[in-house]
């Protein structure tokens, strides 16, 4: 019985192999894939708020004293004043920390859970941005004559609070276009 149901099974599906038969090839249009606004800022938020973290805990780890090269000088802080300063870049590499892995997790995660961690790492990265700016109006503080100081400081604070707005910037446009939709 079972070898006459072999047999019938085998027979039902016939073997062909000239061309003649075969079915022409169908063109496929590929379909658009459209992109959630939301997620897209999201991730736009996510590497901001990364980017954000590596670029100043690096620079908590490697500042030292701001020296002038023409004149061979560093700028000496008092013992309180240096205190602050390595109690403040020992912060920024902790929060530092808290941004990335918030910001990595966000770009990881979809969905609600991603959109809380990109808000999370940005606002962590305010206060990352907060506590550099401390640390430059000490060493500002600590050589009033020095220019170049003052310039630099105030150009990398505000450059790191741009990248900070735009992504709460995009991050809420995101979540406009797709309530709009």
């Amino acid at each position: 019985m079972a070898a006459s149901q072999l047999k019938k099974a085998s027979s039902v599906v016939p073997l062909s192999t000239d061309d003649s038969e075969m079915m022409e090839p169908v063109s496929v249009v590929p379909k658009k894939i459209l992109l959630n606004p939301l997620f897209v800022s999201v991730k736009v938020a996510c590497i901001l708020a990364l980017f954000g973290a590596v670029v100043l805990a690096s620079n908590a780890a490697l500042k030292q004293s701001p020296c002038d090269p023409a004149n061979s000088c560093c700028i000496e802080l008092t013992d309180a004043a240096g205190a602050k300063v390595e109690a403040l870049e020992r912060g920024q590499l902790w929060v530092s920390g808290v941004q990335a892995v918030a910001a990595l997790l966000g770009l990881l995660l979809s969905g609600r859970r991603s959109q809380a961690l990109a808000f999370i790492a940005l606002t962590v990265g305010a206060a990352n941005i907060c506590m550099d700016a401390v640390v430059d109006a000490i060493f500002i503080n600590a050589a009033p004559g020095d220019h170049s100081l003052k310039t630099n400081a105030i150009a990398h604070v505000v450059i790191y609070a741009l990248l900070d707005l735009i992504g709460f910037i995009v991050l809420i446009l995101g979540q406009l276009f797709l309530d709009h939709e």
